[in-house]
């Protein structure tokens, strides 16, 4: 029997969306999640990703991603979370609603 993937929730100026952790890494290394946006998986509040120690090596440019394999469809990447960076990078740097 295989763990579930611990599901993380992350917290934008575009909504709330929801990752596994080498996902929430990815859209880190992407652009798409700032060190500024609001994270929490399970039962613990809300923070800014920048302090998740889990999370510190993909905002410092370190993340290697694993392997690919399968994700279960409730947790692979939103194309909204995608359009939200696209619209991000239009708006320029640092720029939020």
């Amino acid at each position: 029997m295989s763990a579930q993937p611990e599901v993380w929730r992350v917290s934008t100026v575009e909504g709330i969306f929801e990752a596994d952790l080498e996902t929430l890494k990815q859209w880190i290394v992407e652009g798409c999640v700032l060190p500024t946006d609001k994270v929490t998986k399970g039962n613990l509040s809300w923070i800014e990703a920048g302090r998740v120690p889990k999370l510190k090596d993909a905002f410092n440019g370190d993340h290697t991603p694993p392997i690919a394999r399968p994700r279960p469809s409730h947790l692979n990447p939103t194309s909204a979370l995608r359009q939200a960076n696209q619209l991000r990078q239009q708006r320029g740097p640092n720029r939020r609603r």
